[in-house]
């Protein structure tokens, strides 16, 4: 037989995707519109995703029993658009990568659109301690959910922060909010925090 170590360890990566991390979370709605965001796949070891199915569901009669198929993305969120007003929906996400599809996650309990309001909250928090190399690119990212799609301000020992400096990125794709300090100094320690507010509070 072969000896071991002519084994090639490419099978290793020949999986479907894993299960996405979290379902999907509103982060934005409108009239006849609903924002979705959720968890990339925890397998770590999978080729990585190329896509994102993203179906819903007609809760009532007049759904037609069936998921209809919304869309494909590249990325772990979808805005969803032309829904029924004041009609609720299910949602469910199947993630895919080169070697097939993956596990479907769906929504916990159906979402009204037009009628989604929630208060900001934190899926993903800060850490409660963070270290840097000097001169090295940091960032802290949070997830939050919320519906009108919630604002970030981020603060260090309780001033506010701006992205204005060119060292000092803020960014906000979806659900996830990041603040990056590039070419870290010791001027750069302290308490940052993180707070989202939209129309229903903070």
């Amino acid at each position: 037989g072969l000896p071991l170590d002519s084994y090639s360890d490419t099978s290793y990566f020949r999986d479907p995707p894993g299960c996405i991390s979290t379902e999907p979370l509103v982060v934005d709605s409108g009239p006849t519109h609903i924002s979705l965001s959720w968890g990339k796949p925890v397998s770590a070891n999978s080729a990585p995703v190329m896509a994102y199915k993203v179906e819903a569901w007609v809760v009532g009669h007049e759904g037609g029993a069936y998921w209809r198929e919304l869309g494909l993305t590249p990325i772990n969120s979808f805005d969803a658009f032309n829904l029924k007003p004041n009609v609720e929906y299910h949602f469910r996400v199947t993630p895919k990568n080169r070697y097939g599809w993956g596990p479907t996650v769906q929504t916990s309990s159906p979402l009204q659109v037009g009628g989604v309001e929630c208060l900001p909250e934190f899926v993903k928090i800060l850490p409660g301690q963070a270290k840097a190399l000097l001169g090295s690119s940091f960032t802290l990212q949070c997830n939050m959910r919320g519906a009108p799609r919630p604002q970030v301000t981020w603060f260090k020992d309780g001033i506010q922060l701006s992205s204005s400096s060119e060292r000092v990125k803020i960014r906000q794709i979806g659900s996830t909010c990041a603040l990056t300090i590039a070419t870290v100094s010791e001027l750069d320690s302290g308490r940052y925090t993180c707070e989202a507010t939209n129309s229903k509070g903070r």
